[in-house]
């Protein structure tokens, strides 16, 4: 939506799009919140790279516990969707003693005015990420001593993947 009024002004801007720390790992039983939030993070690489010619920067937050109280979103639904739920993403006391939104606030103003490509706001959380990586990373060692790809002549082409 907004996309269309950045190009018409031709003086570049920033989309900032919001995921959270879930866009980068998957906890037991948050699944389908974890999807949704990967392809917020899958989109805004794809987009910086492709609106980076543009002056268009495009960043993704990925914050951690916050105190928004988005465990209790379920109070919210409309009763055309089956009305409200009581039933909570993750416990009360995470999010309750999550950090104040406006130190997200402030981490994102910092961030923009960096460039950072993925704003966190839980670099405590690094231990998660790290380990996702590190099986990822294995998984790559498994198939470079791979019997069914030995001697493989394919060879993928260069992509331009990243900003």
């Amino acid at each position: 939506a907004f996309l269309p009024h950045i190009r018409a002004h031709g003086e570049g801007g920033a989309i900032i799009n919001t995921a959270s720390m879930a866009g980068h790992m998957s906890p037991p039983g948050m699944e389908a919140y974890s999807a949704s939030k990967f392809a917020v993070v899958a989109l805004t690489e794809g987009w910086a790279a492709q609106l980076a010619p543009e002056n268009i920067q495009v960043q993704v937050l990925c914050p951690g516990f916050v105190r928004t109280r988005i465990n209790q979103s379920g109070r919210n639904r409309p009763a055309k969707f089956g009305g409200p739920q009581v039933r909570e993403i993750v416990p009360d006391d995470r999010v309750a003693n999550g950090i104040d939104p406006a130190r997200v606030g402030a981490r994102v103003l910092e961030a923009l005015q960096a460039g950072d490509l993925y704003i966190f706001t839980h670099p405590d959380m690094r231990p998660f990420v790290q380990l996702r990586f590190g099986r990822i990373m294995e998984g790559f060692d498994s198939a470079d001593r791979s019997q069914a790809l030995k001697g493989m002549d394919y060879r993928t082409p260069d992509l331009d993947l990243l900003p």
